[in-house]
């Protein structure tokens, strides 16, 4: 993967954790089912799609990433019918439907929930199939020396640290996270 299909990634999973509004069809059997405005999000974790309710009593569903068995795009009505696994069994089947306002606001939604869907079938990303510690070995104890830390430098003048200090600060988020994923899975 390279980097701009990494920085591509972070983008549309930064939008999917904002969230935005989406109808939402749940429980559809043969079609049918009710169209919900909802307000679709993914966690922070990148593990769980979440919506909620803006009519009626405002509820908030979830469902894990790691249960998305088929992700199909819909261009008729500008949407995304997802199948979800809901037991053990192939009839534990349903499906949900997501759909957008624009056809733009459909490429983060498709493309986003396709990268987590892979990355979670590559058990990478701390996703729920991601080998547990019980099926992975624990690694073979080695010897780290040990490093003493230095008695710090004779300290610098007033401006020096003042600039420091002023120095912005940025915060990782969730997409970086994803990028790193990406990143990692490229070496491996």
């Amino acid at each position: 993967m390279n980097s701009a299909a990494i920085r591509e990634a972070r983008q549309h999973l930064t939008k999917l954790c904002c969230g935005s509004p989406l109808l939402v069809r749940t429980n559809e059997q043969e079609g049918q089912g009710d169209l919900q405005i909802c307000i679709c999000s993914v966690d922070e974790e990148l593990e769980s799609l979440v919506w909620v309710e803006k009519e009626g009593a405002g509820r908030q569903r979830q469902a894990p990433i790691a249960n998305i068995v088929d992700l199909k795009e819909e261009p008729s009505i500008q949407g995304l019918i997802l199948t979800l696994k809901n037991g053990p069994s192939e009839a534990d089947l349903s499906q949900m439907t997501l759909i957008c306002a624009t056809a733009e606001d459909l490429v983060p939604w498709r493309e986003g929930l396709l990268f987590l869907v892979g990355m979670q079938r590559l058990g990478m990303m701390g996703l729920p199939h991601a080998p547990t510690s019980a099926s992975v070995p624990a690694p073979k104890a080695t010897k780290v020396p040990i490093i003493r830390h230095q008695p710090p430098s004779p300290s610098p003048s007033p401006s020096a640290s003042k600039a420091k200090s002023s120095a912005p600060t940025t915060r990782a988020s969730p997409g970086a996270a994803a990028a790193a994923a990406a990143a990692a899975a490229k070496a491996a």
